[in-house]
Parts: C-alpha cells; structure tokens; sequence
C-alpha cells in the first residue's frame, strides 16, 4: 500500500504543512505518509516555496517518504530550483490531448516523476476519439486500456478514477501489451494544447 495526501492553500506554511500532516496521519491512522502533496501552488498567496520547504523538513524527518506538488508549471518549479529544492513527483493535467511536453521535458532534467491526472480526459470523448477507437481495434483492448497504456509504456503515473469494480478491473488490465513507436507518436497528434485546462496561475484552492 502506498498512502498519499494533499494539502490546500490554508496550509501554505512550514508550520501548517506540519499541522495538515498531523491532520492527515490522524484521519488515517497511520504514522506516516508516503507521498504528501502541495495540491496547488496558489501564485497570488505567494507561499507555496515555503510549503514545499515545510514537506522537505517532514522527508529528513522521516514522516513522509516522498515530496510531492500538483499543477505546478515550470515557472513554479524555477522558484524551487532557485532555493535547491526538487520534488520527488509533479501531479499534472495530462493525457493525449494536452500532452504539457515543456513540463515532461523539465521533469526528465531533474529526475522529477510525472503523474498525471484525469488520464482518460474529463469527459468521454479522447476515448471516442477514431484513432483511439482504431488502436482498441487494433491490439484488441478497449480504448480506456489503450489511453492508460500509452501513458504507463511512457514512465508515467497514471491516477484514472473508477467508478466502478469493473472499471478498476479494466483499468488495471493495461500493463500486458505494448503499444509500437509508431502508436505511441500518433496519439501525440491528438494534443491540443493547453487552452482548455485548469490554469494554475489563476486557480488553486
């Protein structure tokens, strides 16, 4: 069992990521966290570089074992490399179409892993989309396993929700087959870009 958590904008300090933890552990008792999250950066609160040093303290204390943000854009991440701090995951908005490949890129730089959220898209229709569909077609999966393969077969964390004991099969029926080379480029040409995701600079909670 791996145990993650988050914490929101009302602890964005050294001393509230201390409490938000000692909320968290107590809800669940536990007494420990594996991954603690900073769940957005807030840029007009102008403190998420103290949380993530508050999480830095809480890992060489050993009460988490791992520091983690969420919908943190490279510009946020600047401001932590600036004070030595890198993270040990980066929980984004990503899947084939808003494939962030600035954010992928600086992620590799600095060994950062990317988990992505919402990985089958908010909506249904990335798995309605007709290359989607051809690829279920083709290796003989449905397209929620076809969308979570190409980005397990990446190195990416995929964090799908399922609504269901059936979806969660499925979707854990995705580790088995390769998607080819040539699959995994084609479904890149599904990106949009960014335009219709959450916008971190102006929305957080």
């Amino acid at each position: 069992m791996f145990i993650t958590s988050k914490f929101n904008r009302q602890w964005h300090s050294r001393r509230g990521v201390r409490q938000a933890f000692a909320n968290a552990v107590e809800r669940l008792n536990v007494d420990y966290i594996d991954l603690f999250v900073v769940h957005w950066p807030n840029p007009d609160q102008g403190q998420y570089v103290e949380a993530v040093e508050g999480l830095d303290s809480l890992l060489r204390e050993g009460l988490i074992r791992a520091v983690g943000v969420s919908n943190f854009k490279p510009a946020h991440l600047d401001r932590l490399f600036d004070v030595g701090l890198v993270p040990d995951v980066n929980q984004i908005q990503l899947d084939p179409r808003h494939t962030r490949n600035s954010a992928q890129a600086l992620h590799r730089e600095y060994g950062i892993a990317t988990q992505c959220w919402s990985p089958l898209g908010r909506d249904s229709g990335l798995r309605n989309e007709r290359l989607i569909l051809a690829l279920a077609d083709k290796y003989e999966r449905t397209p929620s396993q076809i969308i979570l393969r190409w980005h397990t077969q990446q190195g990416f964390s995929a964090i799908p929700k399922a609504s269901s004991s059936a979806h969660l099969t499925e979707n854990m029926a995705s580790f088995d087959f390769e998607l080819s080379a040539e699959d995994l480029e084609r479904m890149y040409g599904l990106d949009t870009g960014e335009a219709d995701i959450y916008d971190s600079d102006v929305f957080g909670h």
